[in-house]
């Protein structure tokens, strides 16, 4: 059993951002392995070389891990809601991601979905979110994990923290889904006139 994950961007034998991948890896193992020695990045024996985008998935647990490489191809969306949810905690990523997949299983897959708490825009299912106001890229001051893109960007200085509430939204022009393989400069970019309303989880 491997209770943690982590998705990374491979490519021409590098796992970008590799810095930030193990930062998060480390507090994980701060927080449930105190007294085990972290899984290093830099030990794995990765062979593809194929020079197009991978999707790299770790799973690891105190003392094992195993690995997988497949092609990566980014999810588009043709309209999105926003689901209303309380006392989500997914502040590690942990590989138990039933309560995300079961919300995906309600809808269909052309469907993004956006979650919010209190009325807090926080997350899309598998990315952070930032929305576009002028030149400028806003992310959200709550979110449900601290993606390493997310993370990458703060620290280069190319987006800033705002509250963002479901009424904000109209206040910004388009938004981008960003991870670890969707950076902000390529990520697909989207009117929020495609947002259409907000749902309830309990409702659902």
């Amino acid at each position: 059993m491997f209770p943690f994950i982590e998705s990374m961007s491979y490519i021409k034998g590098k796992i970008l951002h590799i810095d930030f991948h193990q930062d998060r890896i480390n507090r994980t193992f701060k927080k449930y392995y105190p007294y085990t020695k972290p899984l290093l990045l830099h030990s794995l024996h990765l062979t593809d070389n194929s020079g197009f985008i991978q999707k790299l998935r770790l799973e690891y647990n105190q003392h094992n891990f195993k690995w997988s490489l497949n092609p990566y191809q980014p999810t588009l969306f043709k309209n999105f809601i926003i689901i209303e949810t309380e006392h989500l905690n997914y502040s590690y990523k942990y590989s138990d991601r039933l309560f995300f997949q079961h919300i995906r299983n309600l809808f269909p897959k052309e469907t993004g979905i956006l979650l919010s708490c209190h009325n807090q825009i926080s997350d899309e299912l598998n990315s952070n979110i930032c929305f576009k106001k002028s030149d400028n890229w806003h992310t959200t001051e709550h979110f449900l994990l601290n993606g390493t893109q997310r993370n990458y960007l703060l620290s280069n200085n190319k987006i800033n923290i705002v509250n963002i509430g479901i009424y904000d939204i109209h206040n910004y022009s388009t938004f981008k889904l960003i991870n670890a393989l969707n950076p902000l400069d390529t990520a697909t970019e989207y009117s929020t006139q495609l947002i259409s309303k907000m749902i309830k989880y309990d409702k659902l």
